[in-house]
């Protein structure tokens, strides 16, 4: 399994607002550190074609959320 290290998630943030619009940055990157504590089990790949799926198919949250269930699991505390 792999963490989804932070410059991989303000990657996909700004792939997404290229995409769909919206505003580029994060107001608050602390927050971002604390909240990683998921390793993700889906493959590049797999996150890529689940995030262009994202930007074109306009999935609902609970989809949306039941991917990031699947696809990744509770990291050791370090």
């Amino acid at each position: 399994m792999t963490y989804l290290e932070p410059e991989q998630v303000l990657f996909l943030h700004d792939r997404l607002i290229e995409e769909t619009g919206g505003e580029h940055g994060v107001r608050d990157l602390g927050g971002l550190e604390q909240v990683n504590r998921y390793r993700l089990t889906a493959t590049n790949a797999e996150l890529e074609a689940f995030t262009l799926h994202v930007t074109t198919d306009k999935p609902n949250l609970v989809e949306i959320a039941g991917w990031f269930r699947t696809n990744t699991r509770r990291a050791r505390t370090r």
